[in-house]
């Protein structure tokens, strides 16, 4: 039997890219979203900042454990489960978020909707790397994360014509369930079912830890994307407060030092 031949317009990879414009596009909501929804929801002018910092922060901790418990997850029981899995979770976050009453929920449902978000971009790669040939796995990455761009871009714009933030959170876990009715005809890949058949153990986070080798492009790969995420987690999600107590300038060169750090860190990688 012959391998099936993807392009880089296959299904898989269109339902990865949509699925990352959807991921950013939720990340980015909370953001536009928060004055107006800390606001409704009666928090006073002085809360919404200390309130928003506690939720984003509070959202960043359930991608970190959903980072983990996807990767183990995708590892054990396949790319589907999880291309499934977290686009469900998040889809019904977003859905609930426009139905709270209060600050706490509000908090507790970000929480839910972070571990959701932490599994779609590496599940989707990782699927695309996996049935890609190697010449085109770089720009299916390209395509990934463009699109994952045009998702923040949208939720933006999309925030100037509704203003109302509770249907926002509803069109976003709507785009999400649409998607995930794409996901239906989308094949696991054919490597993770060719190490399914073996008795190698696979989903164990442990082993990060246990060679040396392993352990440091682990390390090299968090350095990678650390610059990006502090870029979006914070200084996105602050730009407003930060320019009206910072210098322009001085937010320009901190924008700077982390572009420069990820360079720094692709040129270490590049070495093995």
């Amino acid at each position: 039997m012959t391998k099936k031949e993807y392009g880089l317009l296959s299904l898989p990879v269109i339902v990865a890219a949509l699925g990352f414009f959807v991921d950013i596009f939720d990340l980015l909501l909370f953001g536009i979203v928060r004055k107006s929804s800390f606001a409704e929801l009666g928090l006073a002018p002085a809360e919404i900042l200390s309130k928003g910092e506690l939720t984003i922060s509070i959202q960043l901790i359930g991608m970190v454990i959903g980072g983990i418990a996807w990767g183990i997850i995708g590892d054990k029981f396949g790319r589907l489960k999880v291309l499934f899995g977290s686009i469900l979770l998040y889809s019904i976050a977003n859905i609930a978020n426009g139905f709270v009453q209060d600050i706490n929920t509000y908090i507790i449902i970000r929480f839910i909707a972070g571990v959701g978000l932490a599994g779609e971009l590496g599940a989707g790669i990782t699927l695309t790397a996996e049935i890609l040939p190697k010449e085109k796995r770089g720009l299916a990455g390209t395509i990934i994360a463009t699109c994952g761009v045009l998702g923040g871009i949208t939720a933006a714009l999309l925030s100037k014509v509704v203003t109302d933030w509770r249907t926002l959170y509803f069109i976003g876990g709507g785009i999400g369930l649409v998607l995930l009715a794409l996901r239906v005809s989308v094949a696991e890949s054919t490597m993770f079912s060719s190490l399914e058949k073996t008795k190698l153990q696979r989903g164990n986070y442990l082993q990060f830890f246990t060679n040396k080798e392993r352990f440091f492009k682990y390390a090299k790969g968090m350095l990678i994307g650390m610059p990006v995420w502090y870029c979006i987690g914070i200084l996105i999600f602050l730009q407003m407060n930060l320019q009206s107590r910072w210098a322009l300038v001085a937010l320009h060169r901190v924008m700077q030092f982390c572009f420069n750090t990820l360079a720094w860190a692709l040129a270490i990688y590049q070495q093995d």
